[in-house]
């Protein structure tokens, strides 16, 4: 299986909150691959156009939430509720999920948590770009912080600010987690197929 889906949400909070309940999608970006890990390893990315030009097949949605957006989530993804009213309800972010990453690897950063905003949908196998970045901090040096905006400008020192935006936009880090996984895979010249990380990444406490 080739097919891999870079993955990502925003969402009304960043977790259980006792006023603004458990966080719903308000934005789905995801960008579709068909490609072997050696070919993905070997892609030369640089800008956020290539995109385009190497997916199967781009998605991006925003949603209307039955609920308040938390101040500070929306200091980091730049949405308020007024943004998204004629937009479809949030619930509807995970029937659009499914159909899209259906038969493929779906890729993210901390992806436990997006796929805990999408209301956990069974059997579709995922892989934690930040759990491969603690597996690689474990035998190179790492920043203290495995974010995604921290460890692109980890590896990526002279050009991180063109890929880290002021805001945070669920395309914007789909291409981040595109890099990052990129990046990740260098440290794993064993990985030949999309089994073999999500295999190892069950190791990764």
């Amino acid at each position: 299986m080739n097919k891999i889906i870079f993955t990502d949400t925003e969402t009304t909070g960043f977790g259980k909150h006792p006023v603004f309940g458990h966080p719903q999608v308000i934005e789905l970006g995801m960008v579709a691959l068909d490609i072997t890990v050696d070919d993905f390893v070997a892609l030369e990315l640089t800008e956020y156009s290539q995109m385009e030009g190497l997916a199967e097949g781009i998605f991006v949605q925003r949603y209307l939430p039955s609920m308040a957006i938390h101040p500070e989530a929306s200091k980091v993804n730049g949405i308020v509720i007024e943004d998204l009213l004629g937009c479809p309800k949030s619930p509807l972010a995970t029937e659009d999920f499914l159909k899209f990453v259906y038969g493929g690897y779906v890729i993210g950063q901390n992806i436990a948590y997006d796929m805990n905003c999408l209301g956990d949908p069974k059997d579709i196998p995922t892989l934690c770009t930040k759990k491969l970045a603690k597996a690689v901090g474990g035998k190179f040096p790492m920043p203290k912080s495995l974010s995604q905006d921290k460890l692109i400008q980890h590896f990526f020192p002279k050009t991180w600010e063109q890929h880290v935006g002021k805001i945070h936009t669920a395309l914007g880090d789909c291409w981040k987690n595109m890099l990052l996984m990129q990046k990740l895979l260098t440290y794993f010249p064993g990985f030949k197929t999309w089994k073999d990380v999500e295999i190892f990444l069950l190791t990764v406490k």
